[in-house]
């Protein structure tokens, strides 16, 4: 059990270090993670140290926080605005939500024809396969 929580633990701050230089270098606009909530102030340190600004939630649910990472404080009202809306409910929710947290286009439109529904899958102009 302690080998496991030890690696849990380093995967979750691994994760929220990768994220963190992603966001301080212009890669993503925004990150978001769930981690263990005991890992919470070894996460503030973390983004706290690494040129990030960050608004966390450390009741996501039973033992589990919720961190937003982002570098300019505009961004804080983009992600103000997308928790208003609640879970995303239609495509352009979906294409904000992935343009928010740099995700490519074509992933955008690939989750997007997924979750369409078979109908309209072909409207989306997205090859299957990727190279």
């Amino acid at each position: 059990m302690r080998n496991e929580r030890a690696f849990v633990d380093g995967y979750e701050l691994g994760k929220a270090d990768v994220y963190c230089e992603c966001v301080a270098t212009g890669t993503k606009l925004a990150a978001s993670l769930i981690f263990h909530r005991r890992n919470a102030d070894k996460m503030m340190e973390l983004i706290s140290t690494s040129d990030c600004r960050y608004r966390m939630g450390l009741e996501h649910s039973e033992g589990w926080a919720h961190v937003d990472i982002y570098k300019y404080p505009w961004v804080e009202g983009l992600l103000d605005a997308i928790d208003s809306r609640g879970a995303p409910k239609t495509q352009f929710d979906n294409w904000v939500n992935g343009k928010l947290f740099g995700y490519s286009d074509v992933e955008i439109a690939e989750f997007c024809r997924e979750h369409e529904g078979e109908s309209r899958q072909n409207e989306w102009n997205v090859p299957r396969e990727r190279a």
